[in-house]
């Protein structure tokens, strides 16, 4: 408010803006649409049906927006007054008037994808053509850049021309006149020199120049506007030709281009010279380029030497060199070494024999311990064979009991396993005849559809053949019509031709005869009276004339008149004979 007074605002203090749900034309820039809530048992608003649809996307609401609310309003009208009943005309009629209106929705849709593929093919014509209206502004703008700048360089180069040409001009003039006598100048020998001696050039008397109308003292200054001489602009193009002769014919243009050679061979020597430490010197510090450095001796070494590794003389050498190394250590005595002594001790031949003897006693106690043993199992044999039978008999009552048990938890097991597997058959059963029942009335519901959608397929294609035709036929009577009708005009038009050149034909031919007359009125008018004929040869004599000049005459142009005026109407009366026989006949 008191910004608004006019009151100014201290340099501490600012305005703030506060936001609202309520929609700002100047600040928003879509459209507000505030949430919505339908009281229970209400009827749901049209207006949802187009929730779809947002600002510049199908909003604010136009043609097709209507035409949209109409087919709701249309679809559920038809829904509505569908009868509901459970018989066999209710569900007729609910189908007939369901498939009434999916084939008329079906037209719309068609029509309305047609639309979209047209405004879609205008749209992409646009596109093609502004593309196309741009590349040709921009080649237009490129040639008139390329044909400012050759005519530039052109108009440069005969300027430069035309100064040097002006120039010349003038020097060979100014030569001339300094070698042509003239009276009224005073010999240069007479004048007094300043030197002490004579020299054959003139001095330049710039009065003399100027008093001379046969030339320009000075070379007039170029300017783009004002040609320098409007008869030298004119003819510089056509007198001077800045070409070399041979580059005026193509065989000239041919020899200049053998004689210059290729590209290739005009390049300097030095341009394939490869700069000393080169990749040294691109190192950035001084450690960098010391590593490089040592690995680039390195790399010199190892190349040095397989170099000479490789050449004949180095081979040579190293052979000789190692035929050397041989010699001497041929030539070199040998050092052997002395036998190993072998220490001797007292009793060392005895050694072998006591060895023996500790393993012929370790054979006989062993074998007495296993004599030992087989003695004490032969007198226990019996103890042990009764010890057996015990065992064996505790272990086989053991056994059977064991037996008996598993035996019986087996048959326990075999009886639950077949109740298990009786109820899981049960149940499998069950549920496979449920699946059973359940596919073959969906197999009888999907038979009954398809019957139903091949009904439909072929009512939609009878149509479409009825719809095909008719339209053929339609279009074959408009084609007929349109055939007559420009039949028809062409005729008319070839008729008001022919009207309008006959009419101005007759209208010439009389003016001409009018003037005819009155001038032959006006020529016999002016020749002395005829003489009556006397005898009968005189009168037979200006009837023969007369039929002559004038009636044969009149008799033979008439004839043409007529023979020219069928032929001109002849077209127009076969197009009218031929749009009469295409005209439909009226029965009755």
């Amino acid at each position: 408010m008191e910004a608004e007074e006019g009151v100014a605002l201290g340099p501490n203090q600012r305005t703030t803006g506060v936001q609202t749900v309520f929609r700002e034309n100047e600040a928003q820039t879509d459209p507000y649409s505030p949430d919505y809530f339908i009281p229970e048992g209400a009827p749901e608003p049209e207006i949802l049906k187009l929730q779809h649809l947002t600002f510049k996307n199908g909003l604010p609401p136009g043609k097709e927006e209507v035409e949209l609310i109409q087919r709701l309003r249309r679809r559920r009208e038809v829904e509505a007054s569908v009868p509901q009943g459970d018989d066999a005309a209710s569900i007729e009629a609910r189908y007939r008037i369901l498939h009434e209106l999916e084939e008329i929705e079906w037209k719309e849709r068609e029509e309305h994808v047609e639309q979209l593929q047209e405004r879609r093919l205008q749209q992409i014509q646009q596109s093609l053509l502004e593309r196309e209206e741009a590349r040709e502004a921009y080649n237009r703008e490129r040639l008139e850049a390329v044909k400012a700048s050759q005519t530039g360089q052109l108009r440069t180069k005969l300027e430069k021309l035309e100064t040097k040409r002006m120039g010349t001009t003038r020097q060979a003039l100014d030569r001339k006149l300094n070698s042509t006598y003239d009276p009224s100048k005073p010999l240069q020998s007479v004048s007094a020199p300043t030197s002490g001696r004579v020299t054959g050039k003139k001095n330049k008397d710039l009065l003399q120049s100027y008093v001379h109308y046969g030339k320009e003292a000075q070379a007039p200054q170029l300017n783009e506007e004002v040609p320098v001489d409007g008869r030298q602009t004119r003819a510089a193009g056509a007198q001077y030709d800045i070409r070399p002769a041979l580059l005026a014919t193509p065989h000239g243009v041919e020899e200049v281009e053998a004689a210059q050679g290729t590209r290739i061979e005009r390049v300097k020597e030095s341009a394939f010279v490869v700069p000393e430490n080169a990749v040294l010197n691109q190192q950035k510090t001084l450690y960098k380029r010391h590593e490089a450095e040592k690995l680039v001796n390195a790399l010199e070494y190892a190349h040095q030497t397989i170099q000479e590794g490789k050449s004949g003389e180095t081979l040579h050498s190293n052979k000789a060199e190692t035929k050397r190394v041989l010699d001497l250590y041929r030539a070199t005595p040998k050092v052997e070494r002395p036998d190993t002594p072998e220490l001797e001790l007292d009793g060392d031949s005895d050694e072998d024999v006591e060895e023996g003897c500790i393993l012929l006693q370790r054979l006989l106690r062993g074998r007495a311990v296993q004599n030992d043993f087989f003695e004490g199992k032969e007198r226990c044999r019996g103890l042990i064979e009764e010890l057996q039978a015990a065992s064996n008999a505790k272990f086989a009552s053991r056994t059977l009991t064991d037996a008996r048990e598993r035996e019986a938890l087996a048959a326990q097991r075999e009886a639950m396993l077949c109740t298990v597997m009786d109820e899981v058959q049960g149940d499998i059963i069950a549920a496979t005849l449920g699946y059973l029942t359940i596919e073959l009335d969906r197999q009888r519901e999907l038979l009954q559809l398809r019957t139903l959608r091949e009904e439909m397929q072929n009512v939609r294609r009878q149509r479409e053949e009825e719809e095909r035709q008719r339209r053929e036929t339609v279009r074959r009577a408009r084609d007929r019509e349109e055939v007559q009708y420009a039949a028809l005009v062409s005729s008319t038009a070839v008729t008001t031709l022919s009207f309008l050149q006959d009419v101005l034909h007759t209208a010439v031919a009389e003016t001409a005869l009018a003037v005819a007359v009155d001038h032959e009125r006006e020529r016999q008018s002016l020749l002395p009276p005829p003489r009556n004929p006397t005898n009968d040869t005189e009168k037979e004599n200006v009837v023969c004339d007369m039929m002559d000049q004038f009636i044969i005459g009149a008799v033979v142009d008439r004839n043409l008149k007529r023979e020219a005026a069928l032929d001109k109407r002849a077209p127009a009366l076969a197009s009218f004979m031929v749009a009469l026989e295409g005209m439909p006949q009226e029965p009755g």
